[in-house]
């Protein structure tokens, strides 16, 4: 792929389920040949280039952030993963281990004062002989703690003289010679983190778009340069922010067929951009506007994970915003305060009414100017008018449900018109279900069987037998 790169050439990279299809359009027998594969390759390109995009033409510096950022995050998955083995060994035989270095962080089992504390005392019985000297000198050899070494002896010395069951002699020293190279393999991967993290931070802070990503509430040195890494310095690399969002994985996938429509979670997406989207929506609830919009969302209802996904797509907007107009985070532009609602319009009387409407009125000096142009001032004095009959005023809402009612009305046929109407009589067996969201269906299927005109002489009639139930041939007027 350097080797390409380095030619010129633009270079587009085709999903093989996408290669698939496009080789279906030429061929339906599900033949394969590579001089097919290379004709379906060239003609993708040939007849649809618009529909893709060519790989990302990131600056140098991008690239080796992107190399850096990504090998720092795969040492700290290395290193939870040594963690856990080293938690699961220790739990087999030395429980007093756990119990005096639990959790992660500064007394956790990746922290240097456990790992210097393990390897000299692998086993229960090495740990049991230690004294307060012994113990002090360890703790001071990793780091200075918080709190001082005295307390950490002390608690130290008490958890490990403590009394507990211990495997066989021999099984005990095989064990503790497998924690010890288990330490040793984890020394070497935190050794790498920290090398790689100074690396990294190095070579992000010396990218011009540094300052704009880090001035991004949640966003750190270590995560704006995993955010970099992922998103480039091409502008040209996505089209719009949308495209950066499904990117990401934060925008949803939605699938309508007929009348379903199901919106789902983006599974095809950059992991490790979705991985840190998710950490800097979850560091950004500490700011006051993302944490606001955070408790709107889970104010309607939304789970946690929701919540932050929108979150994210709303922090990803902004990022695509900045970075292409070269300006930093601003909050107040980001999250708008919501609009207050304008104050009701003042009542209008039947002169203001006929004012609006063109007529003259009593006086003409009675004619209020309207407060819109139109045709605002025709929407103004239909919703609040005050009624000549009951002196009542009508609120817009029940003025849109008076205007539907008179509308429904209006569009039912009269009495003549249902005698001429033709009808169809038919059977309609009741069906039940459920729908792909688990709610009840329930549908009422007319099957016609022969169309008839009525009349006042033959009109379709509902038959009910004594039971009062419908027959299973019944008349149905068809709209």
């Amino acid at each position: 792929m350097a080797s390409l790169r380095a030619t010129g050439w633009k270079i587009y990279a085709i999903n093989p389920l996408a290669a698939a299809r496009y080789r279906d359009r030429s061929s339906i027998a599900r033949a394969k040949s590579d001089a097919a594969d290379a004709r379906a390759l060239a003609n993708i390109l040939r007849t649809n280039m618009a529909a893709h995009r060519p790989l990302p033409a990131d600056s140098e510096l991008v690239q080796a952030v992107a190399v850096l950022a990504r090998a720092h995050q795969d040492a700290i998955w290395d290193k939870t993963q040594m963690v856990n083995r080293l938690r699961s060994h220790l739990r087999e035989y030395y429980p007093a281990a756990l119990q005096a270095f639990h959790g992660s962080g500064t007394l956790g089992l990746d922290s240097k004062h456990a790992r210097a504390v393990l390897a000299a005392a692998p086993t229960p019985a090495a740990a049991a002989r230690l004294t307060r000297s012994q113990l002090r000198a360890l703790l001071n050899r990793a780091g200075r703690l918080r709190r001082g070494a005295e307390p950490e002896v002390e608690r130290l010395r008490e958890i490990f003289r403590r009394g507990c069951l211990h495997q066989l002699p021999m099984v005990e020293q095989a064990m503790g010679k497998q924690a010890q190279a288990l330490i040793q393999q984890l020394d070497a991967t935190c050794r790498s983190v920290d090398d790689l993290a100074t690396a990294t931070e190095e070579a992000f802070l010396a990218h011009p778009d540094s300052e704009i990503i880090i001035s991004f509430p949640g966003l750190s040195v270590t995560s704006g340069a995993r955010v970099l890494a992922e998103v480039g310095d091409d502008r040209e690399r996505f089209a719009d922010a949308r495209a950066l969002k499904a990117y990401a994985g934060a925008a949803p996938v939605t699938r309508a067929s007929g009348r379903s429509r199901v919106v789902v979670a983006r599974t095809v997406k950059n992991q490790r951009r979705a991985s840190a989207g998710y950490m800097w929506a979850f560091d950004a609830l500490r700011s006051h506007e993302p944490r606001e919009h955070y408790d709107a969302r889970r104010s309607t209802g939304e789970r946690h994970t929701a919540a932050l996904r929108n979150l994210c797509n709303k922090l990803l907007g902004c990022l695509y915003h900045c970075l292409q107009n070269r300006t930093p985070y601003e909050p107040e532009r980001a999250f708008t305060a919501p609009v207050a609602l304008a104050a009701c319009p003042p009542k209008l009387t039947s002169n203001d009414m006929r004012c609006l409407a063109g007529q003259t009125a009593s006086r003409p000096s009675e004619c209020p100017t309207p407060p819109f142009r139109a045709p605002a001032a025709w929407w103004w004095a239909r919703t609040i008018v005050e009624s000549t009959d009951t002196s009542q005023s009508m609120s817009p809402a029940a003025s849109a449900l008076a205007c539907t009612a008179r509308s429904i009305r209006s569009n039912v046929p009269s009495l003549a018109h249902r005698r001429k109407r033709v009808c169809s009589v038919a059977h309609g067996p009741y069906r039940s279900g459920t729908s792909r969201q688990a709610t009840p269906v329930r549908n009422f299927h007319t099957i016609p069987l022969r169309t008839v005109r009525s009349s006042n002489r033959f009109r379709p009639r509902n038959e009910t037998g004594s039971s009062g139930r419908r027959n299973s041939h019944s008349a149905s007027d068809s709209s």
